[in-house]
């Protein structure tokens, strides 16, 4: 009898650490896609509020500068304006960091997100096909989290996601 209640005791352990072990197992192979979720928010995000400040200078008149309020509203942002309306920047460190904080204010993104500077342009981007890698004097700001990455250009003011496992690929 006793040794019934062992098996059945056994049993259920290694049953129960089976299902935990793929339940572990199948989250942290998603992880990745939340990853590329994030990011994609992230850029949206960036996209809306550039859409609304080239807006606000139109509306303006097109000045050489806005004051602009993102809508976290943490704090209101004097930014210099392009005769094309677009923001005009130095591509470095903090101008980047800077440049993303207009539109998300997350203090987890301090901890996950990788920001890069170029110019120009780098080894990993030379491998994608798209107008921001092949102009050796391009200005970029490079946004990382894990894997996937998005690219803000200065000069002509696009985006572009990619994966950064699949850049190294090719």
């Amino acid at each position: 009898m006793r040794s019934l209640k062992l098996w059945h005791f056994l049993l259920t352990a290694g049953v129960i650490a089976s299902v935990m072990t793929l339940t572990v197992n199948h989250l942290f192979k998603a992880d990745t896609q939340w990853q590329k979720l994030s990011v994609r928010v992230v850029q949206n995000k960036v996209s809306l509020g550039l859409e609304q400040i080239h807006w606000q200078w139109q509306n303006e008149g097109r000045p050489s500068q806005i004051t602009y309020a993102p809508a976290h509203g943490k704090r209101i942002v004097n930014i210099t304006m392009s005769d094309e309306g677009k923001p005009d920047f130095e591509a470095n460190q903090t101008s980047c960091t800077d440049f993303l904080s207009w539109f998300v204010h997350d203090v987890s993104l301090e901890h996950f997100v990788e920001v890069r500077s170029h110019a120009p342009v780098s080894e990993t981007q030379g491998s994608l096909t798209s107008d921001v890698a092949s102009d050796s004097n391009a200005s970029v700001c490079n946004y990382i989290l894990a894997n996937h990455s998005f690219v803000y250009d200065l000069a002509s003011a696009e985006m572009l996601s990619y994966n950064l496992s699949d850049a190294s690929r090719h």
